[in-house]
Parts: C-alpha cells; sequence; structure tokens
C-alpha cells in the first residue's frame, strides 16, 4: 500500500451548501460533496483555530498538500434549489487603501446620509456619496442556491504518505465543524480510523479523466467542476489570515450519483458505483 489510507464519517446536520466553481453568486448550483481544496483548507483553518497557533496550521498544511481526497456519499442524495434573499454589509471607508482615500477627497463635499458638509466621501453600496461614519450600509441581493440533503453520513477517504502524518490529521478531523462556509456544516458520526489496505473507492468522486469509458460509467451521472491545490501552492497563499492568492488547479469531476428523479425545483440521486477506474490511487 503506497500510501496510508484515513476513513471518517460525517454527519450533516442540515442542508448542505458548496459552490461548485465558476458558478456565480446570484445562481450558485452546489456540489453535492466538499472539494478537496475545501477539504484540505478546512483542516489547515481547523488545525489552526483549534491550537491558535498559525505554525500548527503549516504543519498540517505540509502534510494534506499533496494527499488524495475522495468523498462518498448517502446512499441518497436530494439537491433543491432555493430562491434567498442575502443581506450583506459593506464599508469602502474601512477597507479604501491609498487610491480609495484620494479618490474620497476629490469627492469632497456634503455627505448624502447625514448632511455634513465638506467631508471626504465614499461611494455606498446603494450609490449615495457619504463620509466615512455613514459609509456602512446593510443592503440585499437576491440569488438562487442549490442545497443538498442526505438519506445518511457522508464519507472522507484521506491518502497520506505516513502513518505519523494520519494520526496528526486525525486529530484534526475530530475537531472539524465545516467544509467551506456556514451552509456546510457538519460532524463527525465516529472516531476516525486508519484503514488495513487501500479503499475501492468505487463509490467517491473522480476527476473524469480517471473513470474509464463505459456507459454505466457516464449516463445520468453528476458532472461538476471541482479545485484541489496546486504544486506551486504554498501556506503563505493559503493561510486563511492573509490576504494570499492560492493557484488552485481545477478538473472536471464525475460523482457516483444517478439521476433517478427529477421536477422543477429539484432532483434526486441514488448512489451508483463505478464500473471501472483508472490509477485512481496513484
Amino acid at each position: 500500500m503506497d500510501k496510508v489510507w484515513i476513513k471518517a464519517e460525517f454527519w450533516v446536520g442540515q442542508t448542505f451548501s458548496y459552490r461548485a466553481p465558476d458558478f456565480s453568486s446570484n445562481y450558485a448550483l452546489s456540489s453535492p460533496l466538499p472539494g478537496p481544496s475545501a477539504t484540505k483548507l478546512a483542516l489547515v483553518s481547523t488545525a489552526i483555530e483549534m491550537s491558535g497557533d498559525i505554525d500548527k496550521g503549516k504543519q498540517v498544511f505540509d502534510i494534506i498538500k499533496s494527499a488524495k481526497v475522495f468523498w462518498e456519499p448517502s446512499e441518497w442524495v436530494s439537491i433543491f434549489k432555493a430562491f434567498i434573499k442575502r443581506l450583506n454589509y459593506q464599508n469602502p471607508a474601512e477597507k479604501a487603501g491609498k487610491e480609495g482615500k484620494e479618490k474620497a477627497e476629490e469627492n469632497k463635499g456634503k455627505c448624502q446620509a447625514c448632511g455634513r458638509e465638506n467631508v471626504p466621501r465614499y461611494k455606498r453600496a446603494d450609490g449615495k456619496l457619504t463620509c466615512a461614519e455613514c459609509a456602512g450600509i446593510i443592503w440585499y441581493s437576491f440569488g438562487i442556491r442549490e442545497y443538498c440533503t442526505y438519506s445518511g453520513p457522508i464519507i472522507l477517504y484521506l491518502g497520506l504518505s505516513s502513518e505519523s502524518d494520519a494520526e496528526q490529521i486525525i486529530n484534526v478531523l475530530k475537531q472539524v465543524r465545516r467544509m467551506g462556509s456556514s451552509d456546510s456544516i457538519l460532524t463527525l458520526k465516529c472516531p476516525p480510523q486508519i484503514l488495513d489496505k487501500e479503499p475501492e473507492l468505487k463509490y467517491t468522486y473522480h476527476p473524469i479523466s480517471q473513470v474509464e469509458i463505459d456507459t454505466q460509467n457516464f449516463t445520468h451521472r453528476l458532472v461538476l467542476p471541482l479545485k484541489d491545490l496546486d504544486e506551486s501552492d504554498t501556506f503563505e497563499k493559503i493561510n486563511p489570515y492573509e490576504s494570499g492568492n492560492p493557484k488552485l488547479k481545477q478538473e472536471v469531476y464525475i460523482f457516483p450519483l444517478k439521476l433517478e428523479k427529477k421536477a422543477e425545483n429539484w432532483t434526486l440521486y441514488k448512489k451508483c458505483s463505478f464500473n471501472g477506474l483508472k490509477e485512481t490511487c496513484s
């Protein structure tokens, strides 16, 4: 066995949503399972939060950067679309850099919110030019977002380089509470375990290039893009407490889910294994 494999089962205690890459927040289609990059970044973030030490996050990053990540769905997965009203807080004065402050000086005049005269003015989300004190505003927008529900737990398989690495990651997995934003909350069903042999992975998602070309493997399957860490990514680029710019690599993934029923606003999928895989665990 080239890698040491961890298996961890999670309950999703609410509707789950993980926006697929390249989809607008105004029309956010959801992946029914977290992507590889979201899984790895969640582990890094959890390590920092549970220890209060940035260096712990770097240690976890070095372990999981090149790890193999596979998720297995529950027996049934339903996905529905929700029309939502989102509240947003925006204050251009708080994030204004040198150019923003110079622009505010150029727009000096009467605040269109409180009426103060001759003040630097920032353009607010509603279009008004206001002073720094009035620039913060809660505004709303509308959009469509997909949410998923599950008939049982979802399962994570992680392939790591050594057993000592696996033991460190197990300690972090015990503390994980989400795999993305607040729309992706989950909890462990039972303690993670180190497997004695490689898992079959025929019920997990895979890059489409790793699946044998077969009618059974592609008919009525769910296909979506997902992201993973790139070889050039460093901890400084993905550190959640710094404004890094990771170069995530994107691939099209095929899911072990087949369409069972569909209506205007919802879709029901059933878990279905793949017929053949190419070098999945290499």
